[in-house]
């Protein structure tokens, strides 16, 4: 969706920086040629020189630089960790090599030690864009919006050709007058990107373009206390979900489930010809699951209307495939990002309530309130739409758990699994997500998980490959905390301070 953050590793950008640098001011290098290696997409042959040159030199930083941030984008973490931790224990104040460990560190989920490494970074060199950009995601995870659209102006003013750093400015620090060049700025600067990111990208020009300034999702009801009735989705006696109506354009109300793991609204083909969805670009949707991503498009609503609750200019995404039998799509609770939102699954409402503290308009970046009004609220991480809480299982070290009312189990990545408990194969269970099936589902043996102060047994939770989720959020997701845990609960997301309540209260027979 829209709201993912750019990720930080462009290597043939990083390459040609150093290539040209090198030329510069000497003849040719290993580096420089390892560097050319990877504009020309070479690059397990670039890896190779780069080993074998810092076998040879253990102390070139640049060499150890560049080889790490290559076997991170590789999403080689562990020999990208190998490769900057030896080096720094020769240069352990070399800019690069701290900018580097931040860049693993955040990769790695270990947010608050990704700060302190950039900011050791940037107290050997105040300017040291790298530094600088990376602590702009870790202040925007965080939900220290203001301070990170802050870094992301700074880091574009001294590196304006950086495409991540066009990319992250563009999203969550130019003005209106300033996105629609940041965005062609971005786009034309990216070479070698998939499918996605670059359909990404031109959906997201061609959707500035159409709006002309235009704001989205402007909430034009009033901004008062409301609820909205959550419907059970049921299979048999099992709930495998929970939806809203809503209403688009002056079309008949749709059933969406809502999800906690989604972004905005997302329906099928039938919903939006019969609500007259303007199309604006081509735009296939992505998540869990191991076939091609379906395909579809992004649209333009006039009016959305949940209950009692109006927005207008809303950006529609099209799915040309059908969801459950029972669904016509997903919202996600984003949507309501103005609000306090209480899912009450026991009451069967969904409670909106305005935000404490300051007033805030819903676009202008803030950074986070932390006023005794959110006392008993746990931090979650935001990646985009995602919502990420710390979570340990067993002994492990905690990992980010992903909170997912879509999902209707629990997932745990495979690794992690085996790290506390035993995993065995499973043919009784068959996950389905937005991008089909799952292979190699595997089945874990009970786990207790940790979070926000409680203690949850996991039965059964169903362990699986995760890499692919964490590669697109851009840091470690160990897991996923779905439906039958977060049904146990009354749940209270707070999006703009990157907060969550919970209060354990489970609906009747659980």
């Amino acid at each position: 969706m829209f709201s993912q953050l750019i990720s930080r590793t462009i290597p043939l950008q990083l390459a040609c920086v150093l290539l040209t640098a090198g030329c510069a001011v000497r003849a040719a290098e290993p580096a420089d040629d390892a560097a050319a290696l990877l504009r020309e997409g070479k690059t397990q042959e670039a890896v190779a020189l780069l080993q074998k040159t810092l076998a040879a030199d253990p102390k070139s930083v640049r060499v150890a630089f560049l080889l790490g941030e290559t076997l991170l984008d590789q999403q080689r973490v562990d020999e990208s960790a190998e490769v900057i931790h030896k080096a720094l224990a020769l240069a352990p104040n070399a800019p690069d090599l701290l900018q580097a460990q931040g860049d693993i560190e955040f990769r790695q989920g270990q947010i608050g030690a990704a700060e302190m490494s950039y900011k050791k970074a940037l107290r050997q060199n105040a300017d040291h864009v790298q530094a600088l950009f990376g602590l702009g995601r870790v202040f925007h995870a965080a939900s220290f919006n203001k301070t990170a659209a802050a870094l992301f102006r700074k880091a574009h003013e001294l590196d304006p050709g950086d495409a991540a750093i066009v990319g992250s400015f563009a999203r969550f620090a130019a003005t209106d007058a300033e996105r629609q060049a940041a965005l062609e700025k971005y786009l034309s600067a990216t070479r070698g990107e998939d499918r996605r990111r670059a359909q990404w990208m031109i959906a997201r020009v061609a959707l500035a373009k159409f709006l002309n300034g235009r704001k989205t999702d402007v909430l034009v009801s009033p901004y008062a206390s409301t609820s909205i009735h959550l419907q059970t989705l049921l299979n048999g006696k099992h709930v495998h979900g929970v939806s809203l109506a809503v209403a688009v354009n002056d079309a008949r109300s749709a059933t969406l489930e809502l999800d906690t793991g989604a972004s905005g609204l997302t329906i099928t083909r039938r919903v939006a010809e019969r609500a007259g969805v303007q199309r604006i670009a081509d735009m296939d949707l992505s998540g869990l699951g191991d076939d091609r991503d379906p395909t579809g498009y992004v649209g333009f609503a006039e009016k959305v209307r949940v209950g009692d609750v109006e927005f207008q200019n809303c950006v529609v995404h099209v799915s040309d495939k059908a969801f459950s039998a029972d669904s016509d799509g997903l919202i996600g609770t984003d949507l309501f990002d103005r609000f306090l939102i209480t899912l009450d699954f026991r009451k069967h409402q969904v409670r909106l309530d305005p935000l404490p503290g300051p007033a805030w308009d819903g676009v202008a970046p803030v950074d986070r309130y932390s006023g005794p009004e959110l006392k008993g609220f746990s931090q979650v991480f935001r990646f985009g739409h995602d919502l990420l809480t710390q979570t340990s299982i067993g002994d492990a070290q905690p990992g980010f758990f992903l909170l997912d009312t879509g999902s209707n189990e629990n997932l745990i990545s495979a690794s992690a699994a085996r790290e506390v408990t035993k995993v065995r194969n499973e043919d009784r269970f068959q996950v389905k997500g937005v991008s089909g099936k799952v292979n190699n589902v595997k089945m874990a043996n009970e786990v207790t998980a940790v979070f926000a102060g409680y203690r949850q047994v996991l039965r059964e939770a169903i362990a699986l490959d995760l890499s692919g989720l964490s590669k697109d959020a851009g840091t470690e997701i160990t897991g996923i905390l779905g439906l039958p845990t977060l049904i146990l609960f009354n749940l209270t997301i707070d999006y703009r301070d990157g907060a969550v309540k919970f209060v354990y209260d489970p609906p009747p027979g659980l």
